[in-house]
């Protein structure tokens, strides 16, 4: 075994390719039981590259490993793609760069002097720059991020930690990866023991995932070589976020942000703010950065980032301290403005033509309209106003409720008398006047389907009331006697019993006529049951009207929407889109039978609960899918307003997921 010094953490001469190494036993830095079953080395290699690891706790202080362990793990980066075994030793790419032991362990313990030692043997310029960057948020000092540096060389680091201290918000995210907090169980999340991978990401990758999204690989490698060369920065910086020298130059980018970067979309705000309204200092933006967030807005483009930009036109600081003095939890304040957009959306009865209007832009139209602070306004007075219970909305009925039932057969004739259905709710009423009893109040089971009242009368005038009852399923067109009742609920007479009889033997009979009204009848039961169901809806929860002043600053606010040119939707050109949801509908049964050219039919559906702009769309009644969501919106627009729109199969696709692509043209 070789000879080491815990006390110093260094191996002694003759160890090859180990600068330092200390071994950290499971109780230094978790209490609960899965946690004992690991160590913990920290080895620098000859390379300067530092390697932390999670290995099984049997091999705690066992050097012999140390050679192989250097060859299994070339770099920080050596990570399987594959879920470890539980006594596999794996690389921590995201731990910190020595050993922080979660317990109280005294200055002169073994355990801190190998720590110590170890952090000696770093490069201590690369373990400084790191540590200025981390401002109580994101942790820059990692393995990973180390390596980083100390794999270039001298030269070129020292112009990167020169570059990281001159701009370390506009820089660190090129250079360096920040986390949330150093994770030491590897690809396992610390919290809840589950395995999670974190995969590595090449410098190049990290680059084109972060600021550079849509920027060639050029003006990345053009950043890094005036980084790496000493070259101004400003203009390199400038021109790699497309903001102004004035933006770089400013305080805000000079200091380390507790997220590690400045976020992209506040990036592009304070670029689109004219250089007097800028704000100067990371501290009047990185607090705000909540409230930032909750805004109730989505920039969908340069031009939304203007029209937000407007609001602060002003001054940053000026617009958020007004904000700040009315309303001390501003975040949770500009939350409530959502509960606002959200009822002036349900009050339009219709939206301005031609525009797309959801919770966000209707938010960006009113900020860049009337402020912020006019916003939060309106939203304090509009949560003021009483709840109001508003009353049921009519349904138009699709069937009259008075309407006259479909005959089971009508009136009939047999030797023994006449029989006739009552069909209407006033002849049910007069026939229970007229034989005293309770027949009136079976309208409503009538209607519902599966029973018909008949009035009898023998050839000698006796009368009595007799109930059918038959199956709707359509399995059977048996007709029942289910009640017999004289006047005054009284038993029935021989031959009005033989009457009832001789009604129920005629109808069967005549099964098939019989069984093609069951299906009639079936079908205006179905339509009562769904009207009465529809009537019975509960009464909608109380809400807040919009007052006057609400409805005139509205009035502004959709004036302003839409005179936008660019929020305007081309709804007049041919729309050609895949159908969206093919595998969930029932177009695989059919996909056989489509053909180019075939017609379609478009179904809105506004109750839809995934999406209120919901198009279905569908071949010969067949549902195949839906308009994407992401097309859908002057489409549904247009055919809410009554527009007609006429829909074919315009390809088919080799695509299992995507088979068919249609074209909507508006007529």
């Amino acid at each position: 075994m070789h000879q080491f010094d815990s006390s110093v953490g260094c191996l002694a001469s003759g160890s090859t390719g180990v600068q330092a190494r200390v071994w950290v036993p499971a109780q230094w830095f978790f209490s609960r039981e899965d946690a004992q079953r690991h160590c913990w080395l920290w080895l620098l290699g000859s390379d300067g590259l530092v390697r932390a690891l999670l290995a099984p706790a049997h091999h705690l202080d066992y050097d012999d490993l140390l050679p192989d362990l250097l060859r299994q793990f070339g770099s920080d980066d050596a990570v399987s793609n594959t879920t470890p075994a539980a006594d596999a030793t794996v690389a921590l790419p995201n731990a910190p760069i020595v050993p922080l032991p979660r317990w109280s362990v005294s200055w002169g313990h073994p355990l801190q002097r190998g720590i110590r030692a170890f952090a000696q043997a770093l490069d201590r310029e690369v373990v400084e720059a790191l540590g200025d960057l981390e401002v109580q948020g994101a942790c820059f000092g990692t393995v990973r991020n180390y390596n980083r540096l100390i794999r270039v060389p001298p030269p070129v680091r020292a112009r990167r930690l020169q570059a990281l201290a001159l701009f370390p918000a506009w820089l660190a995210p090129v250079l360096l990866e920040p986390v949330e907090r150093p994770l030491m169980f590897g690809d396992r999340d610390d919290d809840n023991d589950r395995y999670r991978r974190h995969a590595p990401v090449p410098l190049h990758s990290l680059l084109a995932s972060r600021r550079g999204r849509g920027m060639p690989p050029q003006a990345l490698n053009a950043l890094l070589d005036v980084i790496d060369q000493g070259r101004d920065l400003i203009d390199a910086i400038a021109h790699f976020y497309r903001v102004d020298r004035a933006l770089v130059r400013a305080p805000l980018g000079r200091e380390p942000w507790q997220r590690g970067a400045m976020p992209e979309a506040v990036v592009s705000l304070l670029q689109a703010l004219p250089a007097h309204a800028r704000p100067r200092q990371r501290k009047e933006v990185e607090p705000r950065l909540a409230a930032i967030q909750a805004l109730p807005v989505h920039l969908r483009s340069p031009a939304d980032v203007s029209r937000l930009a407007a609001a602060f036109k002003r001054g940053w600081n000026g617009v958020w301290k007004t904000c700040e003095r009315e309303h001390p939890n501003l975040p949770q304040a500009i939350r409530d403005c959502r509960d606002l957009l959200n009822a002036v959306l349900a009050s339009l009865r219709q939206p301005p033509e031609q525009i797309e209007l959801d919770v966000d832009r209707l938010g960006l139209a009113w900020i860049a309209r009337k402020g912020i602070a006019a916003l939060l306004e309106a939203s304090r007075h509009w949560h003021g106003l009483p709840m109001v219970q508003l009353p049921l909305t009519p349904i138009p009925a699709a069937i009259p409720a008075d309407a006259p039932l479909v005959p089971l057969f009508g009136e009939m004739d047999v030797a023994e008398g006449h029989a006739r259905e009552l069909l209407t709710a006033e002849a049910l009423y007069m026939e229970g006047e007229t034989m005293a009893h309770c027949v009136a109040d079976y309208w409503h089971q009538c209607q519902r389907g599966g029973i018909r009242i008949v009035h009898l009368e023998t050839v000698a005038g006796a009368a009595a009331t007799l109930q059918l009852g038959f199956d709707l399923a359509g399995f059977s067109s048996e007709v029942r006697n289910d009640q017999l009742r004289g006047r005054y609920n009284a038993d029935p007479s021989p031959a009005l019993c033989e009457l009832a009889e001789a009604v129920l033997a005629q109808l069967a009979e005549q099964a098939d006529a019989v069984r093609g009204q069951m299906t009639l009848i079936a079908a205006q039961a179905r339509a009562f049951r769904a009207q009465e169901d529809a009537q019975r809806q509960p009464p909608p929860p109380p809400r807040r009207q919009l007052d006057a002043r609400l409805r005139t600053q509205l009035a502004q606010v959709l004036a302003y929407a839409q005179a936008q040119d660019d929020w305007r939707l081309p709804i007049h050109r041919p729309l050609r889109v895949t159908v969206a949801g093919f595998q969930y509908g029932q177009g695989e049964d059919v996909l056989d039978d489509l053909q180019i050219g075939d017609v379609l039919r478009l179904v809105r559906e506004p109750d839809n609960p995934h999406d209120q702009r919901a198009v279905r769309i569908e071949w010969n009644r067949i549902k195949l899918g839906y308009v994407p969501r992401a097309e859908n919106a002057a489409l549904a627009q247009a055919l809410d307003r009554g527009a007609a729109a006429s829909a074919r199969v315009h390809a088919l696709l080799d695509n299992d997921w995507a088979p068919v692509e249609i074209e909507i043209e508006l007529e």
